[in-house]
């Protein structure tokens, strides 16, 4: 085991051990249900668990370079529990300064495995959109790809990336990202359509309706969630 590998793997104990300590069986029920049954949970309310897990983080602070940042990311991907995945999520979000486009093959092998929604838009606005403002120019191809990638979660990624870019927003890639994806079968894809739109609306609605207006293959999900908040 490597050096950023077997830091990770005793960071993750660690906070194995504390999860231990607040598991809530009862809670953790209705937890998996509304995931559909497809993760095991300790248990643990949002809330609680990043207290908890924020504990960790001035240590993650002092001694967290990328390799060990990403490592402790694929440890915690490797636990049963989904709280352990969302602790990932959430460093690698707080500290996505450290991170470069080297950083790449491990989001990837994130996306790749045991992903759902719930993950996926943490990654997407928090990481990855950090990292395409850092990286410009060696991201968008990445992004363009992902655009139309057999992974709908990698599609998810492109099309939500810019979520918190607010008048940043490159709305000429967001349309073309959207417009891509606008007879997209999957349902969480054709959220995230909506969702980007509806988001941009906060900022420039007269183009999101027009938008809209000129993309009658839009998905009804999608055209709903566009324009929910500004009509048309």
């Amino acid at each position: 085991m490597n050096p950023a590998a077997t830091w990770a793997e005793a960071v993750a104990q660690e906070l194995d051990e504390c999860f231990a300590l607040v598991a809530d069986p009862t809670k953790a029920v209705p937890m998996r249900a509304y995931m559909k049954n497809q993760f095991e949970f300790w248990g643990i309310p949002a809330p609680q668990r990043r207290q908890v897990s924020r504990e960790f983080w001035p240590r993650l602070k002092a001694e967290a370079d990328q390799p060990r940042l990403l490592a402790l990311a694929l440890t915690l991907w490797q636990r049963p529990q989904r709280e352990a995945q969302y602790v990932a999520c959430d460093a690698l979000a707080d500290f996505a300064k450290c991170l470069d486009t080297s950083a790449l093959p491990t989001l990837e092998h994130l996306l790749a495995h045991r992903t759902w929604w719930d993950v996926v838009d943490t990654l997407a606005p928090h990481v990855y959109g950090p990292l395409a403002r850092a990286c410009p120019a060696a991201m968008r191809p990445v992004l363009d790809q992902y655009c139309l990638h057999p992974n709908l979660w990698h599609r998810r990624v492109a099309l939500l990336h810019q979520f918190t870019y607010r008048a940043d927003t490159d709305a000429e890639l967001l349309f073309a990202y959207c417009a891509a994806n606008a007879r997209h079968p999957e349902f969480f894809v054709q959220k995230a359509v909506g969702w980007a739109l509806r988001q941009y609306a906060n900022i420039d609605a007269p183009a999101v309706r027009r938008f809209v207006a000129q993309h009658p293959e839009l998905a009804p999900l999608s055209r709903r969630e566009a324009l929910k908040r500004v009509g048309g």
